[in-house]
């Protein structure tokens, strides 16, 4: 696509305009656009933000890498109901070891009483 020279020189004016509202000395206007920028040493923070997004990759994989391990623990223990369900089958164990001893135990009395009488 074929640049406007008259939009791009006024773009450009603008922009001088608006640095020197700030306060910006006369020698950091904004270049034509070329690629370059308007900051010495574009080249050298490119580089060290690629450095940066690398550690930024492994870090992430090795989060998703412990995420998978926690999900794989999560799986692995019991549910609210299944803990339910096993309060209940102990609580049935429960009353039905104390139903077979109050019965031995009356049994074996009956038996007593029998023998004696």
């Amino acid at each position: 696509m074929p640049v406007d020279e008259s939009k791009r020189d006024t773009w450009i004016a603008s922009q001088n305009r608006f640095f020197e509202r700030r306060g910006a000395t006369s020698d950091t206007p904004l270049k034509p656009p070329s690629g370059g920028g308007t900051s010495d040493g574009m080249e050298s923070r490119v580089t060290a933000l690629e450095t940066h997004m690398e550690y930024v990759k492994r870090d992430l994989h090795e989060i998703d890498r412990k995420l998978d391990l926690v999900n794989d623990s999560l799986g692995k223990l019991a549910t609210k109901s299944e803990l339910k369900t096993w309060q209940w089958q102990w609580i049935a164990t429960g009353v039905a070891i104390i139903a077979l001893t109050v019965g031995g135990i009356t049994g074996g009395l009956a038996l007593i009483a029998q023998a004696a009488g």
